[in-house]
């Protein structure tokens, strides 16, 4: 909490106020500092981003920046949380930010669930178009041959079954989609890879010094922090220079 109270010139600023009902005499200058440093601690107990400013309130309850499920597209919510991080650390040169987590398992692995499986449908409806106009040509041979057969042979000779083609006897049998599973690995990666895309705006866009940001990369998904929508979480940190 100490660290947002810090400006950008390393001064720490805390406001008092003589303007009470209660006789001045009362209102040292030191019980006014006392009570409004306690006010602080009280709450940057509560939360930390409360004392960041009333610019920064937003951030109380998003501590996380958002993407679309199942993607590695920051979604337009969550644009506008990362742009106010990143106004933070450059007012707050002290503290950092620690990014974690990076996916919501039962949101994230819907998501997935449903693209892969449209794309899987795609391929199979293209796959299955392009069979069935090779079993239509290879039907169309057969026929072709068959009447050239009955023109020069004699009314009497009968077609056998066992002389047509098995596959065009069958008939056309399309292929199915293949059941898509979501697993852990699968979900890692989408998770490493949304914290890399955070980390890689704030060292990019604002050129901040390496310690600023923390990363907490994730290995077993037992292990990982889950945000609490598709994305990756953000804690603050004190910068000690």
């Amino acid at each position: 909490p100490l660290a947002l109270l810090s400006g950008t010139d390393d001064t720490v600023q805390l406001p008092f106020d003589f303007t009470r009902t209660e006789p001045v005499a009362a209102n040292t200058l030191f019980d006014e500092l006392l009570t409004s440093f306690q006010t602080k601690i009280i709450k940057g107990s509560v939360s930390p981003l409360l004392l960041a400013g009333d610019e920064f309130s937003d951030l109380i309850g998003n501590e996380f920046i958002e993407f679309h499920p199942g993607q590695f597209m920051i979604s337009p919510t969550g644009q506008r949380v990362l742009d106010l991080y990143g106004a933070l650390l450059t007012a707050h040169p002290q503290v950092g930010l620690i990014l974690s987590g990076g996916i919501n398992r039962e949101t994230d692995s819907q998501a997935m669930m449903e693209h892969l499986s449209a794309l899987e449908q795609q391929r199979v409806a293209l796959e299955n178009e392009k069979l069935m106009q090779q079993w239509q040509g290879k039907k169309a041979h057969y026929q072709k041959n068959l009447a050239k057969l009955q023109k020069t042979s004699g009314p009497d000779q009968q077609i056998q079954e066992q002389d047509i083609p098995a596959d065009i006897l069958a008939g056309f049998s399309p292929l199915q989609p293949v059941p898509i599973v979501i697993d852990d690995a699968m979900l890692l990666e989408l998770a490493q890879k949304r914290i890399n895309i955070v980390s890689q705006y704030f060292a990019k866009e604002l050129d901040l010094q390496p310690d600023r940001i923390s990363v907490m990369n994730p290995d077993i998904l037992d292990g990982i922090l889950e945000s609490p929508t598709s994305g990756v979480s953000i804690s603050l940190k004190a910068i000690n220079r």
